[in-house]
């Protein structure tokens, strides 16, 4: 299984390293342009990947919205940078197999990731 984070500002390092504390390093790959983003998603990706993306205001998280044609099937997680109806929705429009918001304590995030990395683990 496979990880890709899209983390767009650096003042969101703090939710980056925690999630690379829990994923294996071969197993995440971090995008920190939309660009970068972009080109990895018009490359083959594994039914099982994980896509996570941090938005840190409205604005990058619109620009991430026209992404949800490319991110089809993909198991998507996002974190949204507030609680605001109009940013909650625009979140949505992603179709998140979860949300959080910033100001979490991101404990419910790591549960959902450890829940869908055991459901992918190999059974004995």
């Amino acid at each position: 299984m496979n990880v890709i984070l899209y983390v767009p500002n650096s003042d969101q390092n703090d939710i980056r390293q925690r999630i690379e504390g829990l994923i294996p390093e071969k197993t995440l790959k971090v995008y920190r342009t939309l660009e970068g983003l972009l080109e990895r998603l018009h490359r083959p990706i594994d039914p099982k990947t994980i896509m996570i993306i941090v938005a840190s205001s409205r604005e990058k998280l619109s620009e991430v919205s026209p992404l949800r044609r490319i991110l089809g099937d993909i198991r998507t997680v996002v974190v949204v940078p507030d609680q605001e109806p109009a940013t909650v929705a625009l979140a949505h429009q992603l179709r998140p197999r979860f949300l959080t918001y910033a100001s979490s304590d991101f404990d419910d995030l790591f549960a959902v990731l450890r829940k869908m990395f055991e459901s992918e683990a190999p059974r004995p």
